[in-house]
């Protein structure tokens, strides 16, 4: 698979500093400073083998833990709320971590 460009991205993340851009490309996302979404294309290879075994793999490069992710086959929808403007802040002046908002996926 690799990752596609899609309507509503709005940042390409590029590879950590001790990463080559052989070893990790660009990543074009969809993010509201809460959370990040990414569209993927499968060759037509991989479409094949999903038909036949229904089965998707994902792997995180975190070591020992993973943080939360979402799989899905809809395109994601960013919903943005008073809590979050979409710009990663509260609106209130407060920078912290907001709750609530964020990236739905519909």
């Amino acid at each position: 698979m690799k990752p596609v460009e899609f309507p509503g991205m709005n940042l390409v993340l590029g590879p950590p500093e001790d990463m080559t851009d052989e070893e990790c490309g660009e990543l074009p996302v969809a993010t509201d400073g809460e959370q990040c979404v990414s569209c993927w294309e499968m060759t037509e290879e991989e479409k094949a083998q999903v038909l036949i075994t229904g089965r998707i793999w994902l792997g995180v490069y975190s070591g020992r833990t993973q943080p939360p992710v979402v799989l899905s086959t809809a395109p994601p929808v960013i919903v943005e709320s008073e809590a979050n403007r979409g710009d990663g802040t509260s609106g209130d002046g407060d920078d912290r971590e907001s709750q609530g908002g964020g990236l739905s996926l519909t």
